[in-house]
């Protein structure tokens, strides 16, 4: 009779393990270095190579025979009787009833308003500093110094905007684009 000899290399063995330690491992099984030798020994030893068929025979081989690493068994839950499913359900009840008044009461109802209110300032706030802001840049671009009738002075003009983007107005340590925007606007209307 001929027998068929299977090689096996290194690489498939270890890809065939981690497949079925990723998709097929039972939920018991620990990830040991014991566990996975004597798995793989018997493996070799009963069918000449390592398979995901024979890594769950394996198990089910070892687990029997008492020799694998398991998980400890979760401890059964407790049986209640009606009057403690009862008194848990009623407790569950009430809890959620206290959160459903304090949810609708008045003093959440004005402060969720409030909440809302101050959300649309600060939005508010955050859109007139972005416009600001870009008035800003406009306003100082714009600006230019004349030696002359009709004669742009580029280089006063280029050095007093420099001047101009070196303002800058905080409120509460932050930048104010609105408050630097009426700043630089004052400087503008004071130059000759």
């Amino acid at each position: 009779m001929n027998q068929i000899e299977v090689v096996q290399t290194p690489n498939e063995l270890i890809r065939v393990v981690d497949e079925w330690m990723r998709h097929f491992v039972p939920s018991d099984f620990l990830d040991t270095h014991n566990n996975g030798k004597r798995m793989v020994d018997y493996n070799l030893d009963n069918f000449g190579s390592v398979s995901i068929t024979g890594l769950t025979q394996a198990y089910e081989a070892l687990k029997a025979a008492g020799v694998l690493d398991l998980k400890p068994a979760e401890p059964p839950a407790p049986v209640l009787s009606e009057a403690e499913k009862a008194a848990a359900f009623q407790k569950r009840e009430f809890i959620r009833h206290q959160k459903d008044q304090l949810e609708n009461s008045e003093a959440a109802f004005f402060e969720r308003v409030k909440r809302a209110e101050e959300a649309k300032k600060v939005e508010k706030e955050a859109q007139e500093q972005k416009a600001a802001e870009v008035a800003l840049n406009n306003e100082i671009l714009r600006y230019e110094c004349y030696s002359g009738p009709n004669r742009v002075d580029h280089g006063r003009s280029d050095a007093f905007r420099k001047d101009l983007f070196k303002i800058e107005v905080t409120r509460n340590g932050k930048r104010d684009a609105k408050l630097t925007l009426a700043a630089v606007r004052e400087a503008i209307s004071n130059m000759p």
